[in-house]
């Protein structure tokens, strides 16, 4: 019962106050954006939504779910235009300044509707207008909407990468603090993004009209760049030159970025088709955010107009979507450890899909809001499923894919995949929303606006056919036929990289890339290389930011900058190279102490195969202890904090020694007439 209250506890102590404040800074920030976010595109489709229906009543063809669907395809499809442009920006200035300037210039283009609509005689909604005259709205082409939300798509893209790069400036690289901000910022995120829907649907449209009810966004967005301008990242940052001479032509990042991007998207692919663990990512994944978008971006705005007459329910439907999202992510915060694989909350999800059977056999009266809130509250438990299990299916792609090594040295295994899984998502949208838009305005033609028989077919049908894939697909890996496995193709990920990498495996020696007499001594007690030099100014994180992985030898690409969700990799592969750094060094070190082949085991367990004469050596152990020989092939043991005191030993042994030899030298020199100088 205390399980909630300890949780929060222990998240606050893992944070500094510098720290704290930040989140808190952050938080304020993104609940401000995400408000704004709302009422934009809650008004922008349900405007779409009118508009289109009033043009109907001119050329007697509908075509309004085609262009709504166009809409928000196209809207999609231009914020990952958005992430790759944003790429070659974070990298030279402060990630929390660009993130600033970023959502202003998304105000910015937010107003413009509100000037185009104010331009072309527009203007609020008057009291007790009749419900559906739209006369009040400006009088511009409806298709001018599109290049207008396609530009917004492009800064909305910018924004979305950003909030997924910048917590690692305010936290650092610790895991458990990423982890935690990330799943407290998502809980706010959605507190607010339910809140905005709800206010959006009640007071902003039927006060304003769906014309000027996004007139707050230019506000609540400027609001979060003035909040976010504030945080301290902490992180120090050289002086960079006038001249970018070291960097490449903006341009040149860009192109680079996109050609980056598309070899992820390939590679990605290859991965999944080609490994059984992986494959099911497809379904689990990509289909499943289709479906959850489709919902709230294409259903949703369809039973709003045509069931009820009102298009600003639409957001009402999408507020209750947006609470099953909130449940779901709070209730994996709270209880991670109920739970160690995505496959339940997977099923639960592909389960909760199939609530949609009752929308086609549905005839509601029109104009009454309490229907919009049944639809609200169906939708809940459906976005409950997805939301724990697209949190719970992020971390095991992260945690899963950072244990492989993609065939090309351009791009990582994690970055390739979620391009892979993002851009098929994106693709699959914005065909399907154009395609089964298009097949809604025919059948309300056909049934003078009466839909329930293509509600049948997009939603009933399609959403069968994604519970009957992501179900599938939870039972494709090794070890998923249990009701909660506790283990995914026989790996398991509750460990840290470090422990598993050094687990023993009879046979398999884990051999250090180079050994100990490769390292140049300099001076007495210390062991230099280039590399060292080098991570002596930059931590392998810096290095790969600013390019210069190659020196150290790390295989990066700077794609994973450029598409949604991929600076974590980053993160990743600079944690990954400090890792195999230590895995160097250590294997050097025992096999320096030791005298024989190393290979280290998960926990402390160090293994040892003596590969001296019986009676060669000092060093040898046994159970970590000296003073008992050990016969060339023999099997030792030592524990590695002992083998850290065996070296510490050691070095003080030899200070000791030099320190003597260093006297008798000085004495020896001091009285040269009692020098043997007999041949």
């Amino acid at each position: 019962m205390i399980r909630p209250a300890a949780v929060v506890r222990e998240t606050w102590s893992l944070y500094t106050p510098l720290e704290r404040r930040n989140i808190a800074i952050y938080i304020a920030g993104i609940m401000m954006y995400k408000f704004g976010l709302e009422a934009f595109n809650g008004s922008v489709i349900a405007l779409a939504t009118n508009r289109y229906d009033e043009l109907e009543k001119k050329t007697h063809t509908s075509i309004t779910f085609q262009r709504v669907g166009i809409l928000t395809g196209l809207n999609q499809a231009f914020q990952c235009v958005g992430s790759i442009l944003i790429a070659p920006l974070i990298k030279r200035y402060p990630t929390k300044n660009v993130l600033a300037c970023a959502v202003l210039i998304f105000g910015f283009m937010s107003s413009l509707l509100l000037i185009l609509d104010a331009a072309t005689g527009g203007k609020f909604r008057p009291s007790k207008h009749p419900h559906d005259d739209f006369s009040y709205y400006g009088d511009y082409n409806t298709d001018a909407m599109i290049p207008i939300f396609c530009i917004s798509g492009v800064v909305y893209g910018m924004v979305e990468l950003i909030r997924r790069v910048i917590p690692r400036d305010l936290v650092g690289g610790n895991v458990q603090k990423l982890r935690r901000m990330d799943s407290l910022v998502h809980i706010f995120y959605e507190i607010s993004g339910t809140a905005g829907a709800f206010t959006t649907a009640l007071a902003l449209i039927p006060h304003f009209g769906n014309n000027f009810s996004f007139l707050i966004t230019p506000i609540f967005f400027a609001a979060a760049a003035i909040l976010w301008w504030f945080v301290n990242d902490g992180v120090e940052r050289s002086a960079a030159p006038l001249v970018l001479e070291s960097q490449p032509t903006y341009v040149k990042a860009v192109a680079g970025g996109f050609y980056l991007f598309f070899e992820s998207c390939w590679t990605g692919g290859k991965i999944i088709f080609t490994h059984r663990k992986f494959v099911w990512l497809l379904p689990g994944y990509a289909v499943a955010l289709y479906g959850h978008r489709y919902l709230e971006n294409a259903i949703a705005p369809a039973i709003a107009r045509r069931y009820m007459g009102n298009s600003a329910w639409a957001q009402i439907m999408v507020g209750g979507s947006n609470f099953g999202e909130l449940l779901g992510a709070l209730f994996v915060f709270m209880f991670t450890n109920l739970v160690n694989t995505p496959m339940p909350w997977l099923r639960i999800d592909a389960i909760a899909l199939l609530i949609v059977w009752y929308l086609p056999y549905w005839h509601p009266p029109k104009n009454d809001v309490g229907q919009a809130w049944i639809v609200a509250a169906t939708f809940l438990p459906i976005s409950f499923g997805w939301a724990a299990g697209d949190v719970s299916l992020a971390a095991y792609i992260q945690a899963s894919l950072t244990r492989i090594e993609s065939q090309t040295s351009n791009v990582s295994a994690l970055g390739a995949v979620m391009a892979f899984l993002y851009s098929f998502y994106i693709v699959t949208y914005a065909i399907a929303s154009v395609c089964l838009g298009t097949y809604i305005d025919r059948v309300s033609d056909r049934n003078n606006d009466e839909v329930q028989s293509a509600i049948f077919n997009v939603a009933a049908v399609q959403f069968t056919v994604i519970s009957v894939l992501v179900m599938t697909a939870t039972f494709v890996p090794k070890g998923a036929f249990a009701l909660n496995p506790k283990m995914l193709s026989e790996q398991p990920l509750d460990t840290d990289l470090e422990d598993e990498e050094f687990e023993y495996v009879p046979g398999v020696q884990v051999r250090s890339k180079q050994s100990h007499d490769s390292h140049e001594m300099v001076r007495a007690g210390g062991v230099t290389t280039p590399q060292a030099d080098l991570l002596a100014t930059k931590s392998n994180y810096e290095l790969i930011s600013s390019g210069e992985h190659l020196e150290m030898g790390l295989q990066f690409s700077t794609a994973m900058a450029t598409g949604v969700m991929m600076k974590r990799a980053t993160h990743r592969a600079a944690e990954q190279a400090r890792r195999d750094r230590m895995k160097t060094a250590m294997v050097d070190l025992a096999e320096f102490l030791l005298d024989g082949e190393v290979t280290f085991g998960s926990g402390t367990t160090c293994f040892v195969v003596m590969r001296g004469e019986a009676n060669d050596g000092e060093g040898d152990v046994k159970d970590g202890k000296k003073g008992e020989k050990g016969a060339p092939g023999e099997k030792r043991t030592v524990n590695k904090a002992r083998l850290i005191e065996m070296a510490l030993e050691k070095m003080k042994a030899q200070e000791t020694e030099i320190e003597t030899l260093r006297k008798e030298l000085q004495d020896l020199k001091a009285s040269p007439d009692q020098m043997d100088t007999t041949e």
